[in-house]
């Protein structure tokens, strides 16, 4: 990488030497990366890049990429923040046909190389948007992404995040992003050499930094958003599915259809539940048996912490404790408000289960940590707490239980640093490794987003993991479920409709497991 104009630090960018050749399609090879590597068998996509926060396949001259549906732009802020956590705001301006004659004219600063051509800014992406105070005066960076379209007079005009298909990752503090654009929704259909800049400002819009422009040509393209016609993947016999959702407040009692849908179209051996509050194991089982019947019926566990539940076909013991206190962390409030009371539950939310198996026991646990906040916030510090506290209480269950596998998972909410997530994980495999983590692309498309909604001032991201232990057991395949990306033809297939993934705010992620038991 090379090193860019910062007064406080730097900011780094990998100019795009050449155009170069369109990459090969990615295959079911780059769903996974390093000590982490696992089958993927998700169908090829015609995509140059894979949205997972790891570079790999770029090529190390380019920062900047296009196939027929997507624009891409990676980038390094020059140490690790939280791009959507507020803490300072960091602007991607797009020139989307290399001219200065539209959009809003952004001169080259003096002491920046590459030439003097400016820039004329058609698109904005900006993570961490500064609003206005009640003077009109800019305020504080708000947490967030907005993206806009700008005109010759400096006008903005807001374009959702999720009509502009923007997708980046990793949703937690990072030293590097890459994010994409979808070119039918941002107006980018035609021949044209495109240009790109990023900038940061500080709480107060002073400027932090910013990179030299960089470009590439993209192709004409008439083609609109993806849809893909692949198959619901089906597991083998000796395989064990585990498919962990969020279901949002407990949605599938007041909208049972689309929960029942994706429930019978995946076929799940064990569900990690998160948000299903108010309704105890009892009440679950009965949802089960009348929506999603099954030989011999469902099994549930519930937790003292809110709406967390394992469902299994196969009979359930409880693993763990039924209560882990809730940890004290400095700078939370000493009472949450009304519209979180009953979220910020008194245990944390956590429930184990030991699965009977054919093959043998499974332990397993559903967990949702502390949502919100950024990189070194009280929240994110809760988080980190909470996953220790279930850390220790699975090590102290395992003693005595002698699983043939483990996994653990659900809603992790890494919104500030991955510490939570590698806390929670380790050494808790069989061998005293950490627990391995699956590395689930959403089904025909090459991004991992688990979470997302066109209404909410975030874009889409990951925050869903599901951990394995990898010493005892192997990934048959893994992937996310969006009914919104299948085609007409393959939705029909699975008997789902396009709307059933929207029922919930979160996209179930599933993990097809061949166990060796060794």
């Amino acid at each position: 990488m090379i090193t860019r104009h910062r007064p406080s630090r730097i900011l780094l960018i990998v100019p795009l030497l050449a155009a170069g050749a369109l990459l090969p399609a990615l295959q079911g090879c780059l769903g996974a990366r390093g000590s982490e590597a696992q089958e993927d068998t998700s169908p090829p996509v015609p995509f140059r890049v894979l949205i997972d926060g790891n570079p790999a396949e770029w090529p190390a001259d380019s920062a900047l990429l296009s196939d027929d549906y997507y624009l891409y732009v990676r980038f390094s802020p020059g140490e690790e923040i939280t791009l959507q956590g507020g803490a300072e705001t960091t602007v991607v301006s797009l020139d989307l046909d290399d001219s200065a004659t539209t959009g809003e004219r952004l001169a080259p600063r003096p002491d920046e190389s590459g030439g003097t051509n400016p820039m004329g800014v058609d698109l904005e992406v900006v993570f961490s948007p500064r609003g206005r105070g009640r003077d009109g005066s800019p305020a504080q960076p708000q947490a967030g992404v907005a993206v806009h379209r700008v005109s010759n007079d400096g006008r903005r005009e807001p374009i959702n995040h999720a009509a502009a298909g923007l997708v980046f990752a990793p949703t937690y503090a990072a030293d590097q992003y890459e994010l994409r654009l979808l070119r039918s929704g941002i107006g980018l259909s035609g021949a044209s050499a495109v240009r790109a800049r990023i900038v940061a400002y500080d709480a107060t819009g002073a400027t932090l930094g910013w990179s030299d422009p960089i470009s590439t040509v993209v192709s004409a393209s008439n083609v609109s958003a993806w849809t893909t016609d692949a198959d619901l993947p089906v597991r083998a016999t000796d395989e064990l599915r585990v498919v962990s959702l969020n279901v949002e407040f407990a949605s599938p009692m007041r909208k049972p259809g689309p929960f029942a849908r994706l429930f019978r179209a995946l076929d799940p051996d064990i569900i990690l539940a998160c948000e299903w509050e108010k309704v105890d194991a009892q009440g679950l089982v009965a949802w089960f048996d009348e929506h999603v019947p099954t030989q011999g019926g469902w099994h549930a566990v519930t937790s003292a912490g809110w709406g967390v539940a394992v469902v299994s076909r196969y009979p359930l013991d409880r693993f763990g404790p039924q209560r882990i206190e809730p940890p004290t962390i400095a700078g939370e409030p000493n009472r949450p408000d009304a519209r979180t009371a009953e979220i910020e539950s008194p245990a944390v939310r956590f429930v184990g289960a030991l699965v009977n198996w054919p093959g043998g026991p499974i332990a397993v646990g559903a967990a949702h940590l502390k949502c919100c906040g950024s990189k070194g916030t009280w929240q994110d510090e809760k988080r980190i707490a909470e996953a220790e506290l279930i850390n220790l209480a699975v090590r102290d269950a395992l003693i005595s239980a002698q699983p043939v596998a483990r996994v653990l998972g659900g809603d992790l909410n890494l919104v500030g640093t991955r510490t939570p997530l590698d806390r929670l994980r380790q050494g808790l495999d069989a061998d005293g490794s950490d627990l391995e983590v699956a590395q689930p692309r959403v089904l025909g498309d090459a991004a991992m987003y688990t979470w997302g909604r066109a209404s909410e001032r975030f874009s889409a991201g990951r925050l869903d993991y599901v951990c394995y232990s990898g010493s005892t057991a192997t990934v048959a395949r893994t992937f996310v479920l969006d009914t919104g990306s299948l085609s007409d033809a393959a939705l029909l297939r699975a008997g789902l409709d396009r709307s059933d993934s929207s029922a919930t705010d979160h996209r179930a992620v599933v993990l097809d497991l061949r166990v060796r038991g060794d």
